[in-house]
């Protein structure tokens, strides 16, 4: 789980989970935080296509909670499409 609290490391975060995935592609990448709850409706598709080859899963607003559901929902093999 990354977690940004900014956007100016929004560019960190996609080189370093790029590099995780590309060298471990079993490795789930979970990232949320503020950044990402601003942007989550304006994201077009090719920032999206980007997304999804690097991010396994993005949460928005209240993380704690979010990420407690995610995990839950994985494990009991539910819809997270949401």
């Amino acid at each position: 789980m990354l977690s940004l609290a900014g956007t100016q490391q929004m560019l960190s975060a996609l080189t370093l989970c790029k590099y995780i995935k590309k060298k471990y592609p079993h490795i789930k990448i979970i990232v949320g935080g503020n950044p990402f709850t601003k942007i989550i409706n304006r994201i077009d598709d090719k920032w999206m296509a980007l997304f999804d080859r690097i991010f396994d899963y993005i949460l928005v607003f209240e993380g704690e909670y979010v990420l407690t559901e995610l995990l839950r929902c994985l494990k009991e093999g539910k819809d997270i499409s949401n």
